[in-house]
């Protein structure tokens, strides 16, 4: 059989935060392996109950390894969650050993052995039809000073270069911190690709890989494994800067105005093209809230400030909501914009990330592209108006109409004249009354400018 990869549950969700204990073990896979190390039973209860539940609802093994003849302190603890394991224990599907049963068979602690009895319950779980075989066990056991205890350590390491690779089979080891010996806290994080401490799972900088820990230098392994670390600690924190000054220029580098504030409105940084828009320093944005932009300090969507701050604290990390508003700048101009904004994580912070368009230019052109709609829309009218009206005065009083109310004119009027430039007919749509003066000055033979022009 191939040896499997490493595999690496996830710390963090898709949105960048911080995952929670279920979503890390159920992203758990065949071939892991993982020590707890817990300081309260609170912890082991949460840990081992949703491990061991995950598997069942998965349909896999589970065998439970006991420190005593324990069996109903796993039972309670389920009981406590309102979940009956009679029916699984009844099918096989859960099963329970005593240390005596797994670990000291013969009165005695062998590594070789134990790693052969893993072998072949693996080997009957899947022939039993099973997907895996996941199994936890409490290493209370060692400190009762049987013979081959002190290989505790050495049987970690194993596991992780002779089995855990190569069977369909996960688990987890529990140490009480309370009861074991730094030094032998040590060795587990030495041993164990995955920690899970204080209800989190960590991908574990420290974890040796068992040819290197098993080939018996000791202390000079350590050193050298410490002073590795100090290497890719240094190479993260370059990455780290690297990736800041990135983002630092691509957030000053944007083309549109982007803004952090917090759920109350303050500002807590903005780019440069922000400022142009404003016409604010930076300094001068940090004393000002997202409303103090608006020409009217609760003009938001219709709505107040408090309904406002009151629907932000109801977002979702990752939702993202499009809006179109209003800015004002320090110099009292008004400038539509188009405003995309949503909740983000910033470490222990929550914080508002919106991005802001300028949309003068989009607005004047969909203003133009709308007037001429209007334009071809009066001029449909008319043409089918020529087409259908006979009579030049209703003509002429029609057309003047549709201008008005297509086009939105505030007065609409049209004068025929004849050849001689002697007016023939008028017309008027519109709230304009000085054009009855103008038509008394056109039928006196008086033109005005623009008329004479035309003519």
């Amino acid at each position: 059989m191939v040896p499997e990869e490493p595999h690496s549950p996830p710390v963090q969700n898709g949105n960048d935060q911080p995952i929670t204990l279920e979503e890390t073990l159920r992203a758990l896979k065949p071939h892991d392996h993982l020590s707890l190390i817990y300081e309260t039973d609170e912890e082991w209860e949460k840990v081992i109950s949703l491990f061991m539940k995950l598997g069942l609802e998965r349909g896999e093994k589970v065998i439970y390894v006991v420190d005593e003849d324990n069996v109903d302190r796993v039972r309670l603890l389920f009981q406590k969650r309102n979940i009956d394991l009679q029916l699984y224990e009844s099918q096989g599907q859960l099963c329970y050993l005593t240390y005596r049963d797994a670990y000291c068979r013969e009165g005695m602690f062998d590594p070789g052995e134990m790693i052969d009895l893993l072998t072949a319950e693996t080997d009957k779980a899947i022939k039993e039809g099973y997907p895996a075989l996941r199994v936890t066990g409490e290493m209370a056991w060692a400190l009762r000073n049987i013979e081959g205890t002190e290989r505790i350590i050495e049987y970690e390491a194993r596991l992780n270069r002779d089995f855990f690779p190569h069977h369909t089979y996960l688990a987890i080891c529990q140490y009480d911190r309370r009861r074991f010996e730094p030094a032998v806290i040590k060795g587990v994080v030495l041993t164990h690709p995955l920690l899970i401490w204080g209800e989190q799972l960590y991908r574990n900088f420290y974890y040796i890989e068992p040819e290197e820990f098993l080939n018996d230098t000791g202390t000079d392994r350590e050193v050298t494994h410490w002073l590795n670390n100090l290497e890719s600690e240094r190479l993260a924190r370059e990455q780290i800067r690297q990736s800041e000054q990135r983002y630092h220029e691509l957030f000053n580098q944007s083309v549109t105005g982007i803004y952090l504030h917090d759920l109350q409105g303050r500002i807590i940084d903005v780019n440069q093209e922000a400022c142009l828009q404003l016409g604010y320093s930076k300094d001068e944005l940090s004393e000002m809230t997202v409303f103090d932009l608006h020409p009217e300090a609760e003009a938001l969507v219709n709505q107040s400030s408090d309904d406002i701050l009151r629907q932000w604290n109801q977002w979702k990390p990752g939702q993202r909501f499009t809006l179109e508003a209003e800015h004002r700048r320090k110099d009292g101009t008004v400038f539509p914009v188009q405003i995309s904004t949503g909740i983000e994580s910033y470490g222990d912070k929550t914080l508002m990330l919106a991005i802001v368009q300028d949309i003068t230019e989009r607005k004047e052109a969909e203003k133009r592209e709308q007037y001429l709609k209007e334009v071809l829309l009066a001029i449909r009218d008319v043409n089918q108006l020529i087409v259908h009206e006979t009579d030049l005065h209703r003509l002429i009083h029609s057309s003047c109409e549709i201008l008005t109310s297509t086009l939105g004119y505030f007065s609409t009027w049209i004068v025929i004249f004849d050849e001689s430039g002697v007016v023939v007919d008028t017309a008027f749509s519109g709230s304009n009354g000085s054009f009855e003066s103008l038509r008394t000055h056109l039928k006196e033979g008086g033109l005005p400018s623009c008329v004479k022009k035309v003519l």
